[in-house]
């Protein structure tokens, strides 16, 4: 085989070599704006969640211990009547406020489960990602 010949051959490996590595490139990247997507959703999420908890915090703090500790006794000013309907609006509103929190806490369930699958996600990109830059870095060693 001639020197133009294996020059030409040597050519022609480095080309399919510079190829492989820009398709590489090319998957790395959507990999990485991927990576971005699912780091800015978990952010989302971790955001909400800890949002969530505060409203909660707010509402045992501001809205519960005002309502239970709200004084309806009948000797008060509150006799006859007016105590019995205090007391009910009172049962209405722990209800309603029970609602919320069994909702509140079904939610924060849903966030809980969405970042866990999040995540599990951005694992599998992980490995992906660093799986691409391995095969690069193999494909420029044979340049």
């Amino acid at each position: 085989m001639s020197s133009e010949e294996r020059a030409r051959r040597e050519r022609e490996r480095r080309a399919a070599i510079e190829r492989a590595i820009n398709a590489k490139q090319r998957e790395l990247d959507g990999v990485n704006a991927e990576i971005a997507k699912y780091e800015a959703i978990l952010n989302a999420l971790t955001e909400s969640q800890t949002t969530l908890a505060s409203y909660r915090a707010d509402l045992e703090t501001d809205i519960n211990d005002v309502i239970v500790n709200y004084d309806v006794k009948d000797g008060s000013t509150w006799a006859g009547l007016q105590a019995t309907k205090a007391w009910r609006e009172m049962d209405f509103l722990k209800n309603k406020k029970d609602n919320y929190v069994t909702e509140v806490e079904q939610l924060d369930s849903d966030i809980s489960t969405a970042i866990d699958k999040t995540n599990s996600i951005l694992q599998e990109l992980y490995s992906r990602r660093d799986s691409l830059n391995e095969d690069i870095r193999n494909l420029r060693a044979q340049l």
